[in-house]
């Protein structure tokens, strides 16, 4: 009987998803610019090249890391999209999703999209595309809440859909920046309520 040659190199042993989620928590809670790749190895116990072999390079440790995030953004838009609420009744909606109590689920305050906008231009090429392909869906998410606000006489502004959209997203990421500092809940909500009062 012929026997079958062993695959060259080393075994493969790193556990993608183990590095992905360590990678994704670093990244969160100190920033996508703050923890060195060395640092993520160290923390996953595998070795550089190891992670070079599996996502070609930090480049692309991050962009798998930022779409794996991205999954958990678009869960969020799920509840705003019930096209039985209110314009207001939704904006609410958000609000509470924005600022809810991320500890109580053990993940980092914040959020790593936002994060990830702030220091764009330091980003590699792969990861940049990314965070701009999450920032372009959400906004079409929030263009189509507003749209059928629009529709239902619900929404009082004269912003057009695309500048409201854009206008929702700073101050979510402004709240968002603010609960990463450690700012206080109640404040943090007051002034995110009262600058989207302007649109209902």
């Amino acid at each position: 009987m012929k026997q079958t040659k062993p695959p060259r190199g080393r075994p493969k042993t790193l556990d993608r998803d183990q590095v992905i989620n360590i990678a994704m928590m670093s990244y969160w809670t100190e920033g996508p610019m703050n923890v060195s790749l060395n640092e993520i190895c160290k923390r996953a116990g595998v070795s550089k090249p190891g992670v070079y072999r599996e996502f070609g390079s930090e480049d692309g440790l991050k962009h798998t890391v930022l779409s794996a995030y991205s999954r958990l953004l678009i869960e969020q838009f799920q509840p705003l999209l019930n096209r039985d609420k209110s314009f207001e009744e939704t904006l609410e909606t958000l609000i509470a999703i924005a600022l809810q109590d991320k500890s109580e689920q053990e993940l980092p305050s914040g959020c790593l999209h936002v994060a990830s906008c702030n220091c764009i231009e330091q980003l590699g090429i792969h990861t940049a595309e990314i965070t701009t392909e999450i920032r372009e869906h959400i906004l079409a998410n929030y263009e189509t809440i507003i749209e059928r606000a629009k529709k239902r006489g619900e929404f009082k502004s004269e912003l057009s859909t695309r500048l409201a959209a854009l206008y929702i997203n700073e101050q979510i990421g402004n709240a968002m920046l603010q609960q990463k500092r450690g700012e206080s809940a109640e404040d943090i909500k007051a002034i995110l309520t009262l600058s989207l009062s302007v649109l209902v």
